[in-house]
């Protein structure tokens, strides 16, 4: 009797095995058919019949290659309506069904916010995983979210070595990139025969910009200026006590004038410089504002004084390129404080946004003094005796794009934006865009009471949160973030000091 039941479960497997095979061999047919019919391959071309044939392979056969097809015709609307929302989802389940072939275009689709909300951290993990299978495409992509410090840490250097991968497999984009990194130093040591070598290897295949790139003879940092910059960074040890910060509130309303400042990706190189002058107003307790760079009107400016910061969003403007194009752009957040150090400055972080490509724009920041107060004989500290008298000693500096400043004027101005942005560094949220919960990273000069508000685009406080004391160095705590989608400011009280963030929730 018992051999007769082994017998019969050894028949039902066997059963199984051959209809599972016989089913896989179906389903294969039917994709190459689905192939042949998109492609008009043997067959009369009939997108309709290949996207049916394609969705029963997907369905039903669960064939990952498949899903992938499935996923692209989706996206284009091929033999059927176009949805990127299935576009998205077909992709997704043909990375989870392991098909390697799938991570390099669902990181586009990440990347690009289509189908799904915009994620540079998924974007950068689909890359990695496509890289990682050596495809060329997720190699290249994977370098330049390092470039740009896209979805997690910025480091040339890590997007060298992958664009050298990609490069070394004809990918004309990595060609290209080589070109620039090694144009201006960027992950590797300047060499301008290699910056040639490598632009020659794009212009070959045709590759967008690459002449223009190579004719163009100037790098993008200003080596004096750069080099004036990293000296004048110091000058903030000088100052820390002296520093505090203000109140906005009644105190910037006015014209304001001093520079902007645009960095390299890394933010520790200047790569541009513009006079600028802003005007702000208040109407019905809104702040408004008009931004003029180098005496032009650049955009009408429209936010609110949230705690200590100021805020700005949305302003459209159209820029030129390095290489003299025309970009468009809009101001996605934008954060100003006041710090006293012997005068006021209005001083902070820009952050732009380029809505054709969809990615974030240079890193900008602003340092200006009001206008009125200008006129003081008042004199300025925020450097010792010992610094006024090696700047007394230095000559007037002429800026790139901007009018000659003496080089006291010029070296608080460098000082206060670059301890602007080692404040940043003490406070960082994430996920940006965030879903339910918010992790906030923050270090300490010594222990400390913490307060953090988070602030909606009315300026109403929708959540605090005493966090308690703090220890001195690194402290992380998380919270629950249940609000509508939206954008948010995130504000993180120590003492007296106002750190901030701006946040999108899903």
């Amino acid at each position: 009797m018992k051999l007769k039941i082994i017998i019969t479960v050894i028949s039902f497997l066997a059963a199984c095995v051959v209809n599972a095979q016989h089913d896989a061999a179906t389903y294969f047919a039917k994709y190459v058919t689905a192939i042949k019919y998109h492609q008009g391959d043997g067959l009369p071309v009939d997108k309709e019949k290949a996207f049916r044939l394609m969705k029963e392979c997907a369905e039903d056969g669960e064939m990952p290659e498949a899903m992938l097809k499935l996923g692209a015709m989706y996206k284009l609307g091929v033999g059927t309506s176009k949805s990127d929302k299935e576009a998205f989802n077909w992709t997704y389940k043909s990375c989870e069904k392991g098909n390697p072939e799938a991570f390099y275009p669902l990181g586009i689709l990440y990347k690009k916010g289509i189908g799904t909300p915009q994620d540079f951290v998924e974007a950068r993990n689909a890359f990695r995983k496509s890289a990682e299978t050596g495809d060329p495409k997720g190699e290249y992509m994977l370098g330049y979210m390092n470039y740009r410090g896209l979805g997690g840490k910025q480091d040339y250097g890590e997007a060298v070595e992958f664009y050298k991968r990609a490069d070394a497999q004809g990918v004309s984009a990595a060609s290209y990139m080589l070109g620039v990194c090694y144009k201006n130093g960027y992950g590797v040591k300047k060499d301008k025969k290699k910056s040639d070598s490598f632009l020659d290897k794009a212009i070959l295949k045709n590759y967008k910009h690459a002449s223009k790139e190579k004719q163009n003879n100037k790098t993008e940092v200003d080596i004096i200026r750069d080099k004036q910059y990293q000296e004048h960074k110091v000058s903030v040890g000088l100052f820390p006590g002296k520093v505090g910060q203000q109140s906005l509130g009644g105190n910037v309303l006015g014209e304001w004038q001093g520079k902007q400042y645009t960095f390299d990706w890394s933010k520790e190189h200047i790569i541009e410089e513009a006079d600028l002058r802003l005007v702000v107003t208040e109407n019905n307790g809104k702040i408004a504002g008009q931004w003029f760079e180098n005496e032009a009107l650049l955009c009408n400016l429209s936010g609110q004084i949230v705690d200590k910061v100021m805020v700005f969003d949305n302003a459209a403007f159209t820029a030129k390129d390095r290489l003299g194009g025309e970009v468009d752009l809009y101001f996605s957040q934008a954060k100003l404080e006041m710090l006293v150090a012997g005068k006021s400055y209005l001083t902070g972080e820009v952050e732009s946004y380029m809505p054709k490509v969809k990615e974030p724009g240079y890193p900008v920041y602003i340092v200006a003094e009001k206008i009125e107060d200008k006129k003081s004989p008042e004199p300025d500290t925020i450097v010792d005796k010992s610094t006024a008298i090696i700047v007394d000693n230095l000559k007037d500096t002429t800026q790139t794009g901007a009018n000659s400043l003496n080089a006291a004027k010029v070296q608080k101005q460098d000082a206060v934006i670059s301890y602007i942005k080692d404040k940043e560094l003490k406070f960082k949220v994430y996920p940006n865009p965030v879903s339910n919960i918010l992790h906030v990273d923050y270090n300490l000069d010594k222990n400390s009471e913490v307060m953090l508000s988070v602030f909606n685009s009315n300026g109403t406080v929708v959540l605090q949160k005493d966090l308690g004391q703090g220890h001195k160095g690194l402290n992380t705590s998380s919270v629950g973030l249940d609000v509508p989608a939206g954008t948010y400011i995130v504000v993180l009280r120590v003492n007296e000091e106002a750190y901030s963030k701006i946040v999108i929730k899903k």
